[in-house]
């Protein structure tokens, strides 16, 4: 759990998370029984996630950069210590 480092916050990490608490055994038991079914794949579509197209300013899409923070917290995981491209991040940041 969080108290080991892991998940996104100190209450409870990804079993807390309420993007997670809307899931259920029974849906998703249901998009399990639909891979490799004739006729699905309408159905599964509608589970795809957004794409989207725009970069931000270093030409970055949203996809790499969420997976900057994943990153960071997998790097804690393992090491017990902030990452150097982490702290240079950090400390070269503009202050508000």
């Amino acid at each position: 759990g969080p108290a080991a480092g892991e998940g996104c916050s100190a209450s409870g990490g990804c079993a807390s998370c309420p993007y997670m608490k809307m899931n259920s055994l029974t849906a998703l038991l249901h998009v399990c029984g639909l891979v490799g079914t004739s006729g699905a794949e309408a159905e599964l579509t509608t589970f795809e996630p957004e794409k989207y197209s725009d970069l931000d300013e270093r030409g970055r899409t949203i996809a790499e950069r969420g997976v900057i923070p994943i990153t960071h917290m997998r790097y804690f995981q393992q090491n017990g210590a902030l990452s150097d491209n982490l702290v240079k991040d950090i400390t070269s940041r503009n202050p508000l």
